[in-house]
């Protein structure tokens, strides 16, 4: 019970993370949207910017499995992700954008493959990950 809670706190956090982003971006201050997800991605990641930018996938993928968590901390984690990239791209920052997609990826084939869930809200993600991975140039 309290690790489920646990988690649900945690997925509240990067929801209130995601709508800040989000905001941001609706009123065209992707500047500050930069500045927020560089100040506060330790929240939602447990790292530093710079010290997450360098994450391999595996490193990643061994730190969540360190960690207790579901499905839907999964799929918000890739939400978060993908906006991350999106203020990643506006800015022209394309290497930031590109490991913030494949962690993205990494989140959503995971959730699918380790919980054996499928998802609708899941599949939209993964179409917008698809569209913002063109902007990218990723193929």
């Amino acid at each position: 019970m309290y690790r489920r809670d646990y988690i649900l706190r945690i997925i509240e956090q990067i929801a209130q993370f995601i709508a800040r982003l989000l905001k941001l971006q609706q009123e065209e201050k992707i500047d500050q949207a930069y500045d927020f997800l560089v100040n506060h991605s330790d929240r939602v990641t447990g790292f530093k910017y710079d010290v997450f930018l360098k994450m391999s996938l595996e490193e990643f993928e061994q730190h969540l499995d360190k960690n207790e968590i579901n499905d839907a901390y999964l799929d918000t984690l890739g939400q978060y992700l993908l906006i991350s990239a999106d203020v990643c791209l506006r800015l022209k920052k394309d290497e930031e954008a590109i490991h913030q997609l494949e962690m993205a990826r990494f989140c959503f084939t995971e959730a699918e493959q380790r919980f054996q869930s499928f998802s609708f809200n899941r599949q939209i993600e993964i179409e917008k990950m698809n569209q913002l991975m063109l902007r990218a140039g990723i193929v």
